[in-house]
């Protein structure tokens, strides 16, 4: 059941924790059904533990509670941070809990932004001409200014450098600049406009442009490239999930939705519709992404569920970019989810000590 989250942050902080608890034990029993047919063995009630420990069944159940403490384990990451900017009534940029939506600060700008993105501690913003980039805080670190009729589009932070697309009256680009400086390393040129971009691995990008995505290194170097077979799908925001090895991209049409697709050859994978129009995305941290669409904030899994959303109170208020930021560090799980983890590591200490003494005979 998708997580409804109002303004502030007023939810159960616990549910996604139950959530995943109750996928483990659905997977751990749909595996054990799996294996007593296999095994032709229908167990009485009084016979459960022989069964449950037969010497096959013992290795293999061994094996779904490793990757039940693997699931478990990873349920509890950090939920990372989401950067969203804002337009309309005011301009600024708010800092939000990626699970919950729970605002935990915001700070307002003089300027619209077009994009952000996140990465290094620091957050990297279009508007215009103009190149930011802010402390996490709200703080101006540094700021560049092309001078001359430049319009900055989508932005990607990439490790060292970071990407801007670019247009100068007929000629548009992207230019590769440093994280810290923001002076520009590399720049190329392009004979199509681009409406997102994405970083990719080391030294790559993705870009959008109409109906058409691209795959291109950092140098300027074409490495692939796909275009779809009707002109009315128009692609828009766009973005690199490392644990998926996928890209996420927004597209325009009837209706309009979220491809997914293969990061090395741009072949779909899978898509799902949505009965909203995405202004931008991110990729999250696992198989999930974040959307901004007028004054709400969606979180998706890549499979088309709805994990989470939340709409501010004044319609006058427009999320634009929106960038994610990784946790860095795994809080201690909650008590719940403790004690699973404790069952399953006494299960598994079980098992060996029976095995060891010749128990549970097959």
């Amino acid at each position: 059941m998708p997580l409804k989250v109002v303004p502030d942050g007023f939810c159960d902080h616990g549910i996604y924790a139950f959530e995943s608890n109750v996928v483990v034990f659905e997977l751990l029993v749909k595996h054990f059904q799996m294996l007593r047919a296999r095994a032709g063995h229908h167990c009485h009630a009084a016979a459960f533990s022989r069964c449950f420990f037969h010497a096959e069944w013992s290795f293999r159940m061994r094996k779904l509670l490793g990757i039940a403490l693997v699931m478990l384990a990873s349920s509890q990451a950090s939920a990372g941070l989401i950067y969203a900017a804002y337009t309309g009534s005011q301009n600024g940029v708010t800092v939000r809990d990626s699970e919950t939506f729970e605002q935990l600060h915001n700070f307002n700008l003089a300027f619209a932004v077009d994009r952000i993105t996140a990465g290094n501690d620091s957050l990297y913003l279009s508007s215009g001409n103009h190149i930011y980039r802010y402390s996490t805080s709200g703080q101006r670190l540094n700021s560049f200014d092309f001078g001359t009729p430049v319009n900055y589009g989508d932005i990607s932070f990439a490790g060292p450098d970071f990407y801007t697309a670019y247009t100068f009256g007929r000629f548009n680009g992207v230019t590769v600049r440093d994280s810290v400086t923001l002076q520009q390393s590399n720049f190329f040129s392009l004979d199509f406009v681009v409406d997102g971009i994405g970083a990719g691995k080391a030294g790559e990008m993705y870009l959008s442009s109409a109906n058409q995505l691209f795959r291109y290194s950092d140098s300027g170097t074409q490495l692939a490239q796909m275009t779809f077979p009707s002109p009315s799908i128009e692609y828009g925001g766009i973005s690199y999930s490392a644990s998926s090895d996928r890209i996420y991209v927004a597209y325009d049409g009837i209706p309009g939705g979220i491809t997914v697709r293969d990061a090395g050859d741009l072949e779909q994978i899978s898509f799902f519709q949505l009965d909203f129009v995405v202004n931008d995305l991110v990729a999250g941290l696992f198989s999930d992404l974040y959307l901004t669409s007028g004054n709400s904030i969606y979180r998706y899994g890549d499979n088309g569920v709805e994990l989470g959303s939340f709409t501010f109170p004044d319609s006058r208020i427009v999320y634009q970019g929106i960038a994610f930021m990784a946790p860095t560090s795994i809080p201690v799980p909650e008590p719940g989810t403790l004690g699973l983890l404790l069952a399953a590591l006494g299960a598994l200490a079980l098992v060996g000590r029976r095995r060891a003494h010749g128990g549970f005979g097959a």
